[in-house]
């Protein structure tokens, strides 16, 4: 191999190698375990400091708020395992006993979670509101555009034909 050979393979190594480092570097600050609570419940010690979102249910009656301030102390439960959750900041609107959330942050040594955010999880299951809309002719089919009536702008708005700013009062260009 030549010496002009070697010296491309080696940049070219060095530089992948530096590359490769510095994505590893960056992504490992920001990887977030996503466990259930009964999964790391027996293994706290194990978790302690990694950072987390930790899934679960808010345990009925364990909802503490300091008045006057956005401090929270609750636990979240999954399995029968439970895990207390110390939260300073504002909660979704959904928050309540028996909620299901999502807490991220980190676990500390003495057991207690310390949330960095709170987020709600949506319900599995949605249930439909009523029957399905009917067109005029009692179809439940899909509509489709033929069955929509004709589109007529309507008079003063935007793309209308006709409009003039000149003889709209108030609007810039009109005669006062």
């Amino acid at each position: 191999m030549s010496s002009r050979a070697l010296k491309i393979s080696t940049s070219i190594l060095v530089l992948t190698g530096g590359l490769g480092y510095l994505m590893y570097s960056s992504m490992a600050d920001n990887i977030e375990y996503y466990k259930y609570v009964d999964e790391i419940a027996d293994e706290k010690e194990r978790w302690a400091g990694v950072r987390l979102r930790l899934a679960g249910s808010v345990e009925e009656g364990s909802i503490f708020h300091r008045p006057g301030t956005h401090e929270y102390l609750f636990s979240i439960l999954h399995e029968d395992a439970a895990i207390e959750v110390r939260y300073t900041g504002t909660v979704p609107d959904s928050f309540a006993e028996g909620a299901e959330v999502v807490v991220s942050g980190k676990l500390h040594s003495d057991g207690h979670f310390e949330a960095r955010r709170v987020f709600a999880r949506c319900p599995s299951k949605y249930e439909p509101l009523g029957p399905p809309p009917h067109d005029h002719a009692g179809r439940t089919d899909d509509i489709t555009a033929r069955d929509l009536p004709a589109r007529h702008p309507v008079p003063g708005s935007r793309g209308s034909p006709g409009r003039d700013t000149a003889e709209e009062p108030g609007l810039p260009g009109a005669d006062q």
